[in-house]
């Protein structure tokens, strides 16, 4: 027969919508990925100040952006890996 596959216009819209959907994905996740990295960094090292009695739980949360309840696992964290 020969004819050509015609595309809608619809489907190419939709394809177009998906792929700036997944891209639009992967780079929240990239940026969800290094937040939490970075707030597991940060919790390391205010749980150890916490410990040597530096700094209260309210003054780490403050400075760190953490919330307590996350200092406290870091602390407990830090304290059963030792």
């Amino acid at each position: 027969m020969g004819g050509k596959v015609l595309e809608l216009a619809s489907d190419r819209l939709r394809a177009e919508g998906r792929m700036e959907g997944r891209e639009e994905g992967r780079a929240e996740g990239r940026a969800e990925g290094r937040m939490e990295g970075r707030s597991e960094g940060c919790a390391e090292v205010y749980s150890r100040f916490i410990i040597k009695g530096m700094i209260s739980y309210e003054e780490a949360s403050l400075e760190s952006g953490l919330s307590i309840e996350t200092l406290k696992k870091a602390v407990e964290a830090s304290l059963s890996s030792k």
